[in-house]
This record gives structure tokens, C-alpha cells and sequence, in this order.
């Protein structure tokens, strides 16, 4: 579902290249999941180009080891780096409340190194922030957030995870 509205979502002509992919370390680096990827599975993805920015679309399955032969899948979905010619100066993250106890065991689970904390950012936007809680260490965080991504995010369903740090936007 959150797939097929990203597919709509773009305007520009997309090329599939079964020989490259989302790699693992791409994955974690957005920093979305506190889980580390014992078994990672992404096979090929679709690129392309709008607005002046690159983005990539895969099929990603990550699993965490449990016990030695028992692994728990932790995310099967589509993901989307989205490549800008701009810098973020720090960290923003975006979760679905859906799950309460797992934002607070990703909070209290992510290193923000010694010098930045981050902090929960509010919306005078109900229904985003009944749908989803935002953190960040970024000055600028509520900017980044700003209405019209907010609204974009929420099309796309309760169900969205989402990073801005570097020169990406993870989804």
C-alpha cells in the first residue's frame, strides 16, 4: 500500500536495475531502527530523478538474530533514499505511535553522541502528532517538518518510518 502511493507520488520516468540495491549499510545508517541487520535481503531497485533530487526504491527485509538459528523480522518493505544537494546540520526522525513502547525502546536505544540531544518536536497539527511522534537534535527540525511533508507523510499512511540526516531522507 505505502509502496504503490510512493510509486504514484513520482512524476519522473524510473529505471529498474536488478544488479544494484539498497545495501545494508545504507539501511542502518538512516538510523530508523535501533535493530541491527544480522540477515539483510534487498534485490535490485528502481532510481530515478525529480525536482533536482535522486532517489532509490527497494524491497528490503532486515532480520534480527534472536538465538542462534531464530531471527525476527523487524522490517519487510519497501525503502526509499531520497538524495538532496543540501545538508541536514543533525538528526530528525519521524515514527508511527502506533506502537508506544517501541518509540521509547528506539529513544532510549539511539546514540546521539555526547554533544546533541534530541528532542521530541510538536506540531499544531493534531492529527500528525496523533499519528506520529518526530525527534531531533537539528536546529532546524521543525522546518524540516514543515506542513506540506508533514501532509505527505500522513498520505502515505500510519505506517511510515522515516530519517532525515546527511544529505538524505529515508523512508
Amino acid at each position: 500500500k505505502v509502496k504503490n502511493k510512493l510509486l504514484q507520488s513520482i512524476d519522473s520516468p524510473l529505471t529498474y536495475h536488478s544488479k544494484r540495491n539498497i545495501h545494508g549499510n545504507e539501511f542502518e545508517a538512516s538510523g530508523i531502527f535501533h535493530e541491527i541487520s544480522f540477515r539483510y535481503n534487498c534485490e535490485g531497485a528502481l532510481e530515478g530523478q525529480q525536482d533536482g533530487m535522486t532517489f532509490r526504491l527497494a524491497e528490503v527485509k532486515a532480520e534480527e538474530r534472536c538465538t542462534e538459528n531464530n531471527y525476527n523480522t523487524f522490517f519487510h518493505g519497501p525503502f526509499i533514499i531520497i538524495e538532496l544537494d543540501n545538508y541536514f546540520s543533525g538528526k530528525t526522525y519521524v515514527l508511527p505511535t502506533h506502537d508506544p513502547e517501541a518509540f521509547f525502546n528506539w529513544v532510549s536505544c539511539k546514540t546521539w553522541g555526547s554533544d546533541h540531544q534530541g528532542e521530541e518536536l510538536k506540531f499544531n497539527d493534531s492529527s500528525f502528532n496523533q499519528a506520529f511522534r518526530a525527534i531531533s537534535n537539528d536546529p532546524n527540525g521543525t522546518n524540516i517538518l514543515n506542513e506540506k511533508f508533514r501532509s505527505e507523510i500522513q498520505k502515505l499512511g500510519h505506517e511510515v518510518y522515516a530519517s532525515f540526516s546527511g544529505n538524505n531522507i529515508c523512508l
